[in-house]
């Protein structure tokens, strides 16, 4: 798999803030500036840790948003610059130059850039309609899930990935500031191996209530878990206790509420 303005476009919902309550908010960016930025962290990286788990839940607000790079994709959390690139997930526009719309995948990269080597689904997707998207590595393969289910697993070998640790941050609704997410984000949590199928469809399951925090906190492979559900300030608290985040742009805290 190759790698490589108006705001509210005609599918995009009314999400008119609502209340929230027992926590369960969730941040909504512009699709234009928003993003959340973590420092940079050894944890965050494939071959430092033997595997990674990338887990999040979005909520995308329309499904032509309004800054978009290459044949028309946006990427919506990822770990990469210039000569720094690791992983990224994206989400492929509608009029997408390579009709991939809808798409959702989950890359890998050298350091260099280039091609990646990437796992996808291309559903059907409903602007305001929240997803749980989970991508994985090992040392041989990249894989994403939807829903609590595998949908694809890709070789590292297939575009001779080998990955390395780089200085990037991990970005939140961004990954590094060429086109942006339009929608709500929640529940992103990192960790250093790659978690079983099992264990991500459990937390599919949990979806929405009080006891998915406790769940997602409670697993030993955990490094950053964000829970994004500040309702004001700068920072994005990191419930694990290692590194907040910071709140960048146009991001407005605790005007979604997380009901996937």
């Amino acid at each position: 798999m190759n790698d490589d303005f108006d705001f509210l476009s005609p599918d995009t919902p009314a999400n008119d803030p609502v209340p929230a309550t027992d926590g369960l908010t969730a941040p909504v960016f512009d699709g234009q500036s928003g993003y959340v930025e973590i420092p940079d962290s050894i944890d965050y990286s494939q071959p430092t840790r033997g595997g990674l788990t990338v887990e999040a839940w979005l909520r995308p607000d329309s499904l032509s948003m309004p800054r978009v790079e290459a044949s028309g994709y946006v990427h919506w959390l990822g770990k990469g610059g210039t000569h720094q690139q690791e992983w990224v997930a994206r989400m492929y526009q509608a009029g997408n130059a390579e009709g991939r719309a809808n798409r959702i995948s989950f890359y890998a990269f050298n350091l260099a850039g280039g091609q990646g080597a990437g796992s996808y689904f291309q559903d059907p997707l409903t602007a305001g309609a929240w997803l749980h998207v989970v991508g994985r590595m090992d040392a041989l393969t990249t894989s994403i899930f939807c829903g609590g289910d595998q949908r694809d697993t890709d070789a590292l070998s297939g575009y001779s990935i080998v990955p390395a640790h780089g200085t990037a941050p991990v970005r939140i609704g961004t990954r590094d500031l060429q086109s942006f997410f339009q929608g709500a984000i929640s529940r992103v949590a990192i960790y250093g191996a790659p978690l079983s199928a099992p264990t991500i469809r459990d937390h599919y399951q949990a979806r929405g209530s009080a006891g998915y925090d406790t769940l997602i906190l409670g697993e030993p492979a955990l490094v950053g878990y964000w829970k994004l559900d500040e309702t004001g300030g700068d920072s994005a608290v990191d419930a694990t206790g290692r590194n907040n985040g910071t709140y960048c742009g146009g991001v407005q805290r605790g005007q979604a509420v997380w009901n996937p």
